[in-house]
């Protein structure tokens, strides 16, 4: 049987916000784009005036112009979405990449891995989340990348807790998450990573034989190779962050990656979450007491109320960061996608997608 017992662990001291780390008011400057119209859209591809992205009742969407032009369906499409528990049936659309033309790839937190093509409006599952994989199932997919448009890589954030009950896991601290490998024409998968605490976004690297991943509840991200001279091995590529580290995506230059941060951390500003660390008994006991709607609420709060998402060059050194000092104008970031142009916001929550003109940093 699994052990959901919670563990102690310790985090390095928060880092300072000075140097590139300085805050700013950049994420005061956004605008918000389809207010209140969706929901939740966590990962964006943006390809020119066009953003695809999956929301919170388990639509995939295609937005062109600002304007909702199609969607597609990966759950139910009878069911109506009213609440989390629905997700189950629904379906959550969570990392998202582009294939050839209009085709997607999409990890769903509870169905698997799909191809959507919004050219012809067909779906196609390459990867089933409740076929086991070295005897365990999927439990929380969450990010993807593409190696080839043969070759994935996806993270399985928990092997004990589905999306819904993600909280459960965080206080549980236990460290199941994994990194996987699938090849679409023939079906194989394999884990390439295991004992992830929170496996999260993941990116392929430009040197085509490494990607690296976040582990969000240690506030790093490790550089796993998969292929050449380093193949099969694991290295840190940045640790201490000032918040816990969400989707990744390359830069429009291709030299530095973009990290959305959750729940920020910084010298000088109290996370209650990270004072929780040690004490593995009370966070179980909070985690007995507490319903679910109730722990996604009163843990997020339990952090600064200030935003961050940092700019980290190739080497795994933050050469920027953007602010929201107070919280209010951008919170619940989790990926910035980067056209060149502006920067593109998704939010695991928030009733809008948001952009920022880079003229403005």
């Amino acid at each position: 049987m699994p052990d959901y017992s919670a563990v102690a662990y310790t985090l390095p001291p928060p880092p300072s916000l000075t140097g590139p780390l300085q805050p700013n008011d950049a994420l005061t400057k956004v605008e918000y784009l389809l207010k209140d119209e969706i929901k939740g859209p966590e990962s964006l591809v943006v390809d020119g005036d066009t953003i695809y992205t999956g929301v919170h009742d388990g639509r995939l969407l295609k937005i062109v112009g600002g304007k909702i032009v199609k969607e597609i369906r990966l759950g139910d499409t009878q069911r109506q979405f009213g609440g989390y528990e629905d997700e189950i049936h629904l379906g959550r659309p969570l990392g998202i990449r582009k294939m050839e033309g209009e085709k997607m790839i999409i990890a769903d937190a509870y169905l698997g891995v799909f191809i959507a093509d919004f050219e012809n409006g067909s779906k196609q599952k390459v990867f089933d989340s409740k076929i086991p994989l070295d005897g365990e199932v999927a439990m929380f997919l969450n990010d993807i990348d593409l190696i080839s448009n043969d070759e994935i890589v996806f993270t399985d954030s928990s092997l004990l807790y589905a999306r819904k009950d993600s909280m459960r896991d965080i206080l549980g601290a236990r460290g199941t998450g994994r990194a996987i490998y699938h090849r679409i024409s023939t079906g194989e998968s394999k884990v390439l990573m295991r004992g992830l605490h929170f496996a999260n976004g993941i990116q392929v690297m430009p040197d085509g034989v490494s990607f690296i991943v976040a582990e969000m509840t240690r506030a790093r991200i490790l550089r796993y190779y998969f292929d050449g001279s380093k193949k099969g091995k694991t290295e840190t590529f940045i640790e201490n962050l000032p918040g816990m580290p969400d989707n990744i995506r390359l830069s429009s230059g291709g030299r530095s990656v973009w990290v959305a941060l959750a729940g920020v951390r910084c010298a000088g500003k109290s996370n209650g979450l990270e004072r929780l660390a040690k004490s593995p008994k009370l966070r179980q006991v909070i985690r007995a007491i507490l319903p679910n709607h109730f722990l996604r609420e009163v843990l997020p709060s339990l952090a600064p109320k200030e935003t961050i998402v940092v700019e980290i060059d190739l080497n795994g050194k933050i050469v920027s960061s953007l602010h929201d000092e107070k919280g209010e104008k951008m919170k619940d970031i989790s990926q910035i996608s980067d056209s060149g142009e502006y920067l593109y916001f998704g939010s695991f929550k928030a009733p809008y997608k948001a952009r920022l003109k880079k003229d403005l940093i």
